[in-house]
Order: C-alpha cells, then sequence, then structure tokens
C-alpha cells in the first residue's frame, strides 16, 4: 500500500514536467497550423452582450460565463455558438430554483456541476447547481464589505477577494469563518510577507493551484500560502510595462485574470497590454560549453554530472554521485538536492499597439487584435483558452491540451532511447548509470501510455 502510495504522489508530482517538454515548431503556412493557431469569436457575434466574464466549463465543454450588467450566469456551446440561460436575469436577492444576483462580478467552477459566485451588490458568495439553475448562499458578508472573486481550495474551502469601496478587492477571506487572512481592510499597499502584514493594491482575479491561492494584483501575480501564511510574489512588479523573460523581471500592465493548466502552466490576461501571456516553468540553460549535448535533450537527461547538479531544474527528484567523503553504504548515491523553481513568461497571443478595430473577424495570433481582455477560463481537455474581452464578446485560443503535452512528452522520452540505440559511443562518454537512472525515474512518476512502457522495457532487456 505505502508503494503505491509513492507512486500516486510521483504522478501527482510529474504534471509539473510536460509545461517544459520539447514540441516540433509549428509552420504557420500549413493549411492545418493555420488551423491550430486560429483565434475565433464563440459569442458576442450576434448577440449582444453585457460584460462577459467566462468562469467555466461544463463536462461537455460548453462555457460558462456571467454578464454582470444583467445579472444572470449563461453557457454558450462553442460549436453552435447558441447560448442557454443558466441561472438569474432578474436584479435583486432570492435563492432557490429561480435565483436573482445584484452585479455577480466573477464566477468559478467547484467541481463539474457546481459554480461559485461572486454576488458583490448583495454581499453574498452563492453556489449554482448548472444542471438545474438552483442557487443558495455559502456566505454572507457584513454590511460594506462586498466579494469580488471567488475560488474553492481542496473539497471544502472556499476563498473571496473582498472590498470595502469601489476601488476593487484588497483582502482575501476565509468563507468558512468570514476572517481575513491575507492583507487588510481599508489599507492597499505592496508589501509580501505574513499574509496579515502583506497589503494588496486591487486584487481582480483569484486562482486555485496545489493548495494556494494565486491572485491578479495590479501589475503582478501573487501567491497566498495558507499552509504557511506566507504572501510572496510569482512574477510582475508593481511597475507597469510590457515585457516578457524572467518571472522575476517580466511587466505586466494591470493584469485581469488568470488561469491554470494541470501542469501548473500560469495563462494570464495582460489587459492593458491587450495580450495573453503565459507563466510557466522552464530548465534553466545550462551554463559553459556543452557542444556535445543533443539538441533534442530539452529535459537535459543527458547533460553532463557537473551541470545537471547545478543547474537542472527541479521538475526532477533524480539522483546525484556524491564526493569521496559522503558516499553512503549503497555506493554513493543519494536523492538529488531540489533545485529552486525558475518561470518564464512568453507571450502567447495580442499585440501591445494594435487594439483597434474591434475583434469581429478570425484572425492569426501574429495579427490579433484582442482588446482588453478580462476573465479566463480554460479547457484542458480539449485545448481550448476562453477569453472575455472589453468589447463584449468571448473568444477563443487554441491552446496545447493535457493529451497533446503528454504526447510530446511521450516523443521525446521514445527520441532519447532511439539516440542511445544508435548512439551507444555518445552515450558512454557521460556518466551512464546516472542518467538511466534519471530517465527510468521519469518513466515511473510519468503518467505512460502501455507502449511507451513495453518500448522501454525492450529496449531494456
Amino acid at each position: 500500500v505505502s508503494c503505491c502510495a509513492l507512486v500516486e504522489k510521483a504522478r501527482r508530482r510529474a504534471g509539473h514536467l510536460a509545461s517544459s517538454v520539447w514540441s516540433v515548431p509549428v509552420d504557420p503556412k500549413r493549411p492545418q497550423a493555420r488551423e491550430r493557431r486560429m483565434l475565433a469569436i464563440v459569442a458576442g457575434g450576434g448577440e449582444k452582450l453585457q460584460h462577459p466574464r467566462p468562469c467555466g466549463i461544463t463536462p461537455s465543454g460548453s462555457v460558462l460565463f456571467i454578464e454582470r450588467l444583467r445579472d444572470r450566469v449563461r453557457r454558450v456551446d462553442p460549436v453552435t455558438n447558441e447560448i442557454a440561460l443558466v441561472a438569474g436575469g432578474e436584479r435583486g436577492f432570492e435563492d432557490g430554483e429561480r435565483p436573482k444576483f445584484a452585479f455577480p462580478s466573477a464566477a468559478s467552477a467547484s467541481g463539474d456541476n457546481f459554480l461559485l459566485v461572486a454576488d458583490r451588490d448583495n454581499r453574498r458568495v452563492r453556489r449554482v447547481d448548472v444542471p438545474s439553475g438552483a442557487a443558495e448562499t455559502v456566505c454572507e458578508f457584513d454590511k460594506g464589505v462586498r466579494p469580488c472573486a471567488v475560488v474553492a481550495l481542496g473539497r471544502s474551502a472556499v476563498y473571496a477577494t473582498v472590498t470595502d469601496d469601489e476601488d476593487g478587492a484588497h483582502a482575501i477571506v476565509d468563507c468558512r469563518t468570514r476572517r481575513v487572512v491575507a492583507g487588510a481592510h481599508g489599507e492597499r499597499g505592496l508589501e509580501d510577507g505574513p499574509a496579515l502584514d502583506a497589503r494588496f493594491s486591487v486584487i481582480y482575479d483569484v486562482a486555485a493551484y496545489e493548495n494556494k491561492l494565486f491572485v491578479a494584483d495590479g501589475n503582478r501575480i501573487r501567491c497566498f500560502d495558507p499552509s504557511t501564511n506566507l504572501v510572496s510574489t510569482v512574477a510582475g512588479s508593481p511597475k507597469g510595462g510590457a515585457r516578457d523573460g524572467p518571472a522575476t523581471d517580466a511587466l505586466f500592465c494591470t493584469v485581469r485574470g488568470i488561469a491554470f493548466d494541470r501542469d501548473g502552466t500560469l495563462y494570464v490576461s495582460d489587459f492593458a497590454n491587450n495580450q495573453i501571456r503565459v507563466v510557466e516553468k522552464k530548465i534553466p540553460p545550462p551554463r559553459g560549453n556543452n557542444a556535445s549535448s543533443p539538441p533534442v535533450d530539452d529535459l537535459n537527461f543527458l547533460h553532463d554530472k557537473e551541470e545537471v547538479e547545478d543547474h537542472s531544474s527541479d521538475f526532477f527528484l533524480g539522483l546525484k554521485k556524491t564526493k569521496k567523503k559522503k558516499k553512503d553504504d549503497d555506493g554513493g548515491w543519494q536523492p538529488r538536492r531540489k533545485e529552486r523553481e525558475h518561470f518564464v513568461v512568453r507571450t502567447l497571443v495580442g499585440n501591445v499597439v494594435n487594439c483597434l478595430p474591434a475583434l469581429t473577424t478570425l484572425v492569426d495570433d501574429e495579427e490579433a487584435n484582442l482588446p482588453c481582455p478580462c476573465s479566463l477560463a480554460l479547457d484542458d481537455e480539449r485545448g481550448r483558452l476562453y477569453v472575455g474581452t472589453g468589447d463584449d464578446f468571448i473568444v477563443k485560443i487554441n491552446v496545447p491540451s493535457f493529451r497533446q503535452r503528454r504526447r510530446a512528452a511521450i516523443i521525446q522520452v521514445k527520441l532519447l532511447f532511439w539516440l542511445a540505440q544508435r548512439h551507444r559511443a555518445f552515450l558512454r562518454r557521460f556518466d551512464t548509470a546516472h542518467h538511466l537512472g534519471r530517465l527510468l525515474e521519469w518513466l515511473v512518476n510519468t503518467p505512460a501510455s502501455g507502449d511507451l512502457v513495453a518500448y522501454v522495457c525492450e529496449f531494456a532487456f
């Protein structure tokens, strides 16, 4: 039983890997590639919407969104573009089978069939049963405190960002106790550190990943860890701008929406820059000259021992050979020290300068007009990112799906073993046992199909 538990834990950790794997470059001149890179309008081209904000995906692939100015929750089929009412439509407050809302500012999915809604002017967090449209109150706040965004963390915890003025949220509240767990009422700032001493500027959105809360706070993406009660900055800086690169050096200009995929890649709507940006984990490039390493080895399996020890990614808990004075009874092998995470920001789609004319036709991502992107909803199974724009459209962007990322990882492992079969002399130039050990550990810790396991066993035996 303990072995099974360890394997399951390793499989969960392996989700970090796929965001850094090698993939074949897309040729935009090929028709199939152009179709993969195409933007498409899902809603807003016919019926005029009022502040649509995508917030979830149903099991069938429909997009759930709120219309803030019409006080209702709706869904749209991205294939037929048909829109249907889920709940609401009249301003006011009422729970039950015919609920009423008052300026629902944001929402997030809670399981497959439920939606958490921040009903701002009613000062409540509501739970909507999507199939039936019924709603119930989860939490009611005191007079003057209004929720702006809400997210579920785990099975029972629900957190909301709240405000006591008109300028956006600046505190995080646990809905179970209605107590502030990060930030403070009536105070704004830029400080990281202990949660109750930290200060937020203006929180537009919140998302959960690996039992942590991530918030879109002004020009930064920040993280609140309930287990340690610490607030830290993940990417961006208080100064606005438009710059890709390492997360600590990247610049955003008003982050309005964030969404995670299963592997920890974070999609960001950069409102004032008219862009969708991506924050992902990357393997730092090896230092020094290592011309012998093949270009296919983006996972750094075959880098020499010193470079792996000093600069490889923390996606692996591989093995390293210790110095003689530290050898143990099993021959000197011990778990490698976990390296620091390395985050990189890149632009996925959008143009900083060209935000007009409004998006009314299909456009390529290189020439995309994406005016003022706001909230995001990610369909990781189908590889679709849905964006609510400032001119009241819902736009679909094709992104790598979970299965596509896994397939890319499997392809790279097969290529590495192909390299080992045909270039054994090259492989012998490195610490063979060390690198094969890391390969096998990756295979054990990564969800893989049976044909890949059979392929590796055929090679090994």
